[in-house]
């Protein structure tokens, strides 16, 4: 069974960072403030983005069929937490972490299919970072946004390359509507792993082997440690 982390509600609050302290939010890494004040920049301008195709608008999603129980973990680690998924494609484990991520932040269960973000990557070198840059651009349009998701679908991937393209969709996190969990702070490619059907599991000093889901051994899995 994967677990929330949800905490009380706070009343009158505006949102999620509204209820942490004034130091967290400043500890948000600077990279992450500094693209979020572009963006709102952008959209005060009045220049939409680029990539929020129909951001306006709901729309009607075929969203692929996931079984009931969530195929990733929260491991324990150190100050931070680490996200293991799995799946039977490398798409599929990498939908996965996006998911966990978000669902380390509120519960995705309660978040509606309104609008739809695209996202594309193109500058990456390898599948660690193309798994790493995905994330990151979900976890971008959360801080500028708070775009938060439901489901997740990467629609291209290149690993030839090192390109992918993917749809979310959610809706902007609510107070009255969603739960308060953990905000993520950051991706890091500290222990990040992605494994093929059949690889060794990650050694024991690199992540506890309690509380460990049993996993089918014809599926890849995924490691990435988030800072919160």
């Amino acid at each position: 069974t994967v677990s929330v982390h949800n905490c009380e509600s706070f009343g009158n609050t505006q949102g999620l960072r509204a209820v942490m302290s004034d130091a967290a939010h400043e500890a948000l890494p600077q990279r992450s403030r500094e693209r979020r004040a572009r963006h709102r920049n952008r959209v005060a301008e009045g220049e939409p983005a680029a990539s929020v195709p129909g951001a306006l608008e709901e729309e009607a999603v075929a969203m692929r069929t996931r079984g009931e129980a969530p195929q990733y973990e929260f491991l324990d680690h150190t100050a931070d937490v680490q996200i293991h998924s799995w799946g039977a494609t490398l798409e599929e484990v990498m939908e996965w972490q996006v998911l966990g991520m978000f669902n380390y932040m509120t519960e995705t269960a309660t978040v509606e299919p309104k609008k739809r973000v695209d996202v594309t990557v193109t500058d990456a070198h390898d599948l660690r970072s193309l798994l790493f840059k995905l994330m990151d651009e979900f976890l971008f349009h959360f801080s500028a946004e708070f775009f938060t998701v439901h489901e997740v679908r990467i629609t291209r991937l290149d690993t030839e390359k090192w390109e992918l393209e993917a749809s979310a969709w959610g809706e902007q996190w609510d107070r009255t509507k969603h739960t308060i969990g953990t905000e993520v702070k950051a991706i890091t490619f500290m222990l990040l792993r992605i494994l093929a059907p059949g690889e060794d599991k990650l050694d024991d000093d690199e992540a506890p082997e309690d509380n460990r889901a049993a996993v089918p051994d014809d599926c890849f899995n995924a490691y990435v440690v988030i800072d919160i």
